[in-house]
C-alpha cells in the first residue's frame, strides 16, 4: 500500500516491519543442473531475511558469513551450496 512521505508525496516503496511479518519466508533459488550456482549479494541478503548490505559485509569481513568468490573484476558471487550449509549450522545452533 503506498505511503506518504514527509513532504507528502506517495512513497510506493516504503516498507515496514510489519509488511514484512506478512511476507512469506524466501527461500534460495533452486539449481537448475548440478553445478552449484553463485548467487549475487541480493540473492544472499533476501534469503538471509532482507539483511541489509552493509550487514552482508559485515557479517563477511567479520568472518561470520562465508567469504564471496570472485568471478570477475567487478563481479562476485556465495556458492549456493555455502550459504545453505551455513544457513542449516545457524538453525542447528539455535535448536
Amino acid at each position: 500500500m503506498p505511503r506518504l512521505n514527509t513532504t507528502g508525496r506517495v512513497h510506493r516503496y516504503h516498507v515496514t516491519n510489519a509488511d514484512l511479518a506478512n511476507k512469506p519466508v524466501r527461500h534460495l533459488p533452486q539449481p537448475a543442473d548440478a553445478i552449484d550456482p553463485l548467487l549475487n549479494a541480493r540473492e544472499v541478503r533476501l534469503a538471509l531475511g532482507s539483511i541489509s548490505a552493509s550487514t552482508l559485509w559485515r557479517m563477511t569481513t567479520d568472518g561470520k558469513f562465508p567469504r564471496p568468490l570472485r568471478v570477475s573484476e567487478r563481479r562476485i558471487g556465495w556458492r549456493r551450496s555455502d550459504v545453505a550449509s551455513w544457513l542449516s549450522a545457524c538453525q542447528q545452533k539455535a535448536a
